[in-house]
């Protein structure tokens, strides 16, 4: 009875995951688009695993991958975003951008943080934008019709962390597969 269950579990997973319902998303293994020597370059620690996730949201590609560091709070997040939802990755870039109300500096979140606007940023991609706030932050970078997201752990200077992030944005555009 148990081999049988057994046997019935692994036909429909294997039947799911061909499903071509799966996210395209999936497709793209984000994970190897940094290597192992390009996180101790940046960051100065060994990667010690890389963590693989998708999702589609509202017709747009998540694909994301979190680069586990020796010293975990030196890990990276790096999320690319595609799709021909709402103007596809684009569109989203227009939404998040270049139409939403500007964030006043003094506005403070309940959390007591300082939200900052986005700062625009030179030298990566077609447009980049740096978010965050003295404590974290995240460097977006639209390059053709997607929208990478990086974010570097375990450095407190906030200028450090941008140069940091966009050494790595770099590396992994330049390693991202051009859609045909």
């Amino acid at each position: 009875m148990v081999v049988s269950f057994a046997i019935v579990w692994l036909v429909a997973g294997a039947a799911f995951t061909a499903s071509p319902a799966q996210p395209a998303a999936a497709s793209l293994d984000v994970c190897t688009l940094l290597g192992a020597e390009d996180i101790r370059a940046v960051q100065g620690v060994a990667l010690k695993d890389r963590r693989k996730s998708s999702e589609n949201v509202r017709g747009l590609d998540f694909a994301q991958c979190f680069f586990a560091a020796g010293d975990f709070t030196r890990s990276v997040s790096l999320t690319v975003i595609s799709g021909d939802a709402k103007g596809g990755a684009r569109g989203y870039w227009q939404d998040a951008f270049h139409r939403r109300p500007p964030v006043p500096p003094a506005a403070a979140p309940a959390g007591g943080r300082k939200k900052e606007p986005p700062r625009s940023i030179e030298g990566a991609g077609d447009e980049a934008f740096w978010t965050g706030d003295a404590r974290a932050g995240a460097l977006y970078v639209l390059s053709g019709d997607r929208v990478l997201r990086i974010s570097v752990g375990g450095v407190t200077d906030p200028n450090e962390r941008l140069r940091r992030s966009t050494t790595l944005a770099k590396v992994a555009l330049e390693a991202l597969p051009r859609k045909r």
